[in-house]
């Protein structure tokens, strides 16, 4: 019962923090209209309906073998897909490959179609590796050298929510999705482009020029 209360604590964690980031991914969208956000809506909204699949979970465990289509094509694949899909469509997005936005939404349906027709996970387990371990280290290796603390922080989100889904401790991957969403929730106020990332060099000229006009007025 209390392993329970715990789990659900944390789910619930996971779901404040998931609504916020939405919220916020939300309002930048409407500032700015950028396409990649639309992208990051859907990731989160993936997110927060898995997390609310979990918790029904725990209280109908039939769920999950009644969400399923054809052979193998799960609700918890299709949330896995679209992870990996916005992995790698943000990677496109930091590398201006604007004619490749629509190859990961195209790969994810010829696998989910393979996994709907057939019961191996080849082709689904190869997409995952390759997505879910050299993407973020690329997005964190890029967001490091543009100094781009959205880059950086979902680099270090898909890290750890990456990892919390192959460490079988128990409540290790609960919390490891925790970190993860607050890294993002972090990313996406541009707590890193500020605190981490932010220009000493300029900030120093910045301070130096305002100094300099108040000992001029004196």
């Amino acid at each position: 019962m209390s392993d329970l209360l715990v789990f659900l604590t944390l789910e619930v964690v996971f779901l404040i923090f998931c609504v916020i980031t939405i919220l916020i991914i939300l309002r930048t969208y409407f500032e700015n209209k950028e396409f990649i956000y639309v992208g990051l809506i859907v990731f989160f909204a993936a997110l927060l309906f898995n997390s609310i699949f979990r918790v029904i979970n725990l209280f109908y465990a039939e769920l999950e073998s009644i969400l399923v289509i054809g052979e193998r094509l799960s609700f918890s694949n299709i949330v896995a897909l679209i992870i990996f899909d916005i992995q790698l469509l943000f990677f496109f997005y930091l590398k201006k490959l604007i004619k490749l936005y629509f190859l990961p939404l195209i790969a994810s349906l010829y696998i989910g179609y393979g996994l709907s027709l057939n019961a191996s996970l080849i082709f689904f387990i190869s997409y995952a590796v390759v997505i879910g371990f050299i993407i973020p280290v690329i997005l964190l290796r890029e967001g490091r050298k543009t100094r781009n603390g959205l880059a950086f922080g979902l680099g270090l989100f898909f890290l750890l929510y990456g990892l919390s889904k192959m460490i079988q401790v128990p409540i290790i991957p609960e919390l490891l999705r925790i970190a993860a969403i607050i890294v993002c929730t972090l990313a996406v106020l541009e707590f890193f482009d500020k605190y981490l990332f932010h220009d000493k060099e300029e900030k120093e000229r910045i301070q130096s020029a305002w100094i300099s006009k108040l000992t001029a007025k004196k």
